[in-house]
């Protein structure tokens, strides 16, 4: 296949995705070894998540409202032990603490009876309504960083929130804002490399000074998380050539950071692929000049992170366009993730009472795969690496059953669950939190122990561990905030797409309650009274049998084909639009490579029109029907 994004392909691929995705979750309730799987993610459930979210939402409004500080990283020991510690907002984590806010009242919106609260006087439309209210107050400020052309991180930057905000409201500014962002991300890429430029610069290492962007084109493996935005502002835009760029992108990156390893892991047949971190080519003749790495150990170990990264974006890169080559890369990228994890020293797991006496950790990765282990009693962790692993994942299970590769669609769904219940067994923050009414049915905050706080969901992740970064730079063991974006089970991406684990659970139960009702016959009518009366059923969300799921699917693909003619709009802004806009809020857009998206910085320190909320809806057919959220 050429480069060039072929929507009604991706929708029929799409199509078959829900259908094989209802059988073979179905097929693994039937296997006792899978037990629950909403058991297995209990706490993901449970009324500590939204209780830690909300109260920091709260809490870090003091004297930052509007904000322009955002949470990141929770120190486990020090004076700070407990609290986060916040960056300014042009830092490439700003979006994920308002994309936390907007998981939950996602949540809260569809899927009410799984936010384990346990104070039965906790008002619902109340919690929901504070949601809202807080998501929008920490999201507004961020839609200035749009326009930046300074950085590649805009899919982490814009995505978490404004995806949502549009998917879940309808809210075109949103929409704008995800479009004109995807148009200052295209504005980095090079053809002659045929890349999108990661750095402007690198100077953070002892000894290195790489600053001249006419002889250096620095590009990193966390890049191909932000190919999801492109993708994604070409489908609501019709614009091609954005997901064009991300598609030479990921292919450049398939001969310049993937590493084939000479090994095998059972049960599958392809090549196994490690990581370079970051590669340097010379942007007069597209060429690599040098390998580096910046977070991981050397050039030739495997970061953690990095190799999660991969997994993730080759995912939903193969998601988006069905090009065989990516998906082949996320797979390998997967085993030789999962190798790793099986074959780590065995002080890699730990006996925790409060697992029962069993032994966990296995599957929590080092930060490093093959840095030397410094403390074989507590050996560094990156929990960021497992959850971002565990959701790449996921959407590599969906993409395989869509394919009708059962054996290996289960096989990565199975894997993915075992890191994150062993990630929740081993590093879940004990120090909980519940919701308490006070006044006039106002919400409250209390420490489940007095006294006991850490703001983050989990802890031991680590942000850099290089032995050349400048030491004040290097945080590690430590609670972060982009491990509770990227793993909701209520929501799986690509990019931050919802709707596999409890999702498809509920699927199954109105599959079967019709089947039922049908006698237990795949009728191929339509069960009309499932999808007008069911509280949960929508028209992407179908209480019917198989055959009739498919008929629907099939209309949903024939209003698609219908809609693309239409859609031919540029992205380039132009006087009094949106992108005008987000130029007066924001100061910080213009500055060229002052803010990289290194984990090193500084703490603290063209009108078109828009596609209908419809016409969208019908359009971004790869969720659509992979999720049945949209």
């Amino acid at each position: 296949m050429g480069s060039q994004y072929d929507f009604k392909t991706e929708g029929a691929r799409a199509a078959g995705t829900f259908i094989a995705n209802v059988a073979e979750l179905k097929t693994l309730q039937r296997n006792p070894e899978h037990k629950s799987l909403k058991h297995r993610l209990v706490e993901l459930y449970s009324e500590n998540i939204t209780t830690k979210v909300l109260r920091a939402a709260v809490d870090h409004l003091i004297e930052n409202n509007p904000p322009t500080q955002y949470p990141e990283t929770v120190p486990q020991l020090g004076p700070g032990k407990g609290c986060y510690e916040s960056r300014e907002v042009d830092f490439w984590t700003s979006g994920f603490f308002p994309g936390c806010i907007y998981l939950l009242l996602e949540r809260c919106i569809k899927h009410p009876l799984a936010l384990g609260i346990q104070n039965a006087e906790v008002s619902l439309p109340v919690l929901r309504q504070k949601l809202r209210e807080l998501g929008h107050i920490w999201s507004e400020p961020i839609r200035g960083q749009a326009l930046r052309t300074d950085t590649h991180d805009l899919g982490f930057v814009i995505m978490p929130h404004m995806r949502p905000r549009w998917e879940l409201f309808h809210d075109e500014r949103a929409l704008e804002t995800i479009i004109t962002a995807a148009g200052s991300l295209y504005e980095r890429y090079d053809p002659q490399v045929q890349a999108i430029r990661s750095w402007d610069t690198f100077d953070w290492h002892e000894g290195v000074e790489i600053t001249s962007m006419t002889e250096n084109f620095l590009v990193i493996i966390d890049s191909m998380c932000n190919m999801d935005l492109l993708f994604y502002a070409a489908a609501h835009s019709g614009n091609k050539t954005l997901a064009d760029a991300g598609v030479k992108h990921a292919r450049t990156l398939l001969k310049s950071h993937l590493r084939v390893e000479a090994v095998t892991r059972g049960g599958y047949a392809g090549c196994l692929y490690s990581t370079a971190h970051l590669v340097n080519f010379s942007p007069a003749t597209g060429l690599i000049k040098e390998v580096r790495t910046a977070q991981g150990y050397s050039k030739n170990s495997t970061w953690s992170r990095g190799q999660a990264w991969a997994i993730l974006g080759y995912a939903q890169t193969y998601h988006w366009t069905g090009h065989v080559e990516f998906l082949d890369a996320a797979c390998g990228l997967a085993e030789y993730f999962l190798l790793r994890l099986e074959t780590a020293p065995d002080c890699v797991e730990v006996e925790l009472l409060s697992a029962g006496g069993r032994r966990v950790g296995r599957y929590v990765p080092l930060w490093d795969f093959d840095a030397p282990i410094q403390d074989f009693q507590n050996p560094l962790r990156d929990t960021s690496a497992g959850v971002i692993a565990a959701n790449g994942m996921l959407v590599l299970s969906n993409a395989l059953a869509g394919r009708g590769e059962q054996k290996l669609s289960s096989r990565y769904l199975e894997s993915s669950l075992r890191i994150v219940q062993d990630v929740l067994e081993f590093a879940l923050a004990q120090e909980k939190a519940h919701l308490l009414i006070c006044g006039h049915g106002e919400l409250a905050y209390e420490d489940s122990i007095a006294g006991e706080r850490f703001e983050s969901i989990l802890k031991h992740s680590t942000v850099c561990n290089n032995a050349a970064s400048f030491s004040k730079n290097k945080p590690s063991d430590h609670g972060r905030l982009d491990v509770s974006c990227f793993y909701d089970p209520t929501r799986t991406k690509p990019g931050f797409k919802r709707g596999t684990i409890d999702k498809l659970h509920r699927r199954i139960e109105i599959m079967e309650h019709t089947l039922q009702r049908n006698g237990g016959s795949s009728s191929p009518r339509f069960a009309a009274d499932s999808l007008t009366q069911d509280p949960v059923t929508t028209n992407t969300e179908l209480g019917v049998s198989g055959t009739a799921a498919l008929s629907a699917l099939a209309m949903q693909i024939e209003n698609l084909s219908s809609s693309i003619s239409v859609l031919s709009q540029s992205i380039v802004p132009g006087p009094g639009s949106p992108a005008s806009e987000l130029d007066a809020s924001s100061s910080n857009h213009k500055r060229r490579g002052k803010r990289q998206r290194s984990d090193s910085e500084e703490t603290q320190q063209p009108r078109r029109e828009n596609p209908s909320s419809k016409l969208a809806e019908e359009l971004d057919v790869s969720s659509h029907f992979l999720t049945g959220t949209r």
